[in-house]
């Protein structure tokens, strides 16, 4: 209730369920919409991939700090 799923990776295909979408705008309420593409929301993509990319630093900065410490002590953490 979405929208439509192509059955082949192609310009008229692709043109073909648009065409049908906005000729049939009825079909595809807003609200069904706006939910199925939520999860792709740059929101959504960017912060997962910060967060991920956040928590490599932390862990390799850990590393790091933990190496250069018992280097320079001589003491594991």
């Amino acid at each position: 209730d979405s929208g439509v799923v192509c059955e082949e990776r192609s310009p008229a295909a692709i043109a073909d369920a648009l065409r049908k979408v906005l000729h049939n705008g009825g079909d595809y309420p807003i609200e069904a919409c706006v939910k199925a593409a939520k999860p792709y929301s740059a929101k959504t993509v960017v912060g997962d991939i910060y967060s991920d990319m956040l928590s490599r630093w932390q862990q390799r900065n850990l590393s790091t700090s933990q190496i250069n410490q018992k280097t320079f002590t001589g003491v594991s953490p």
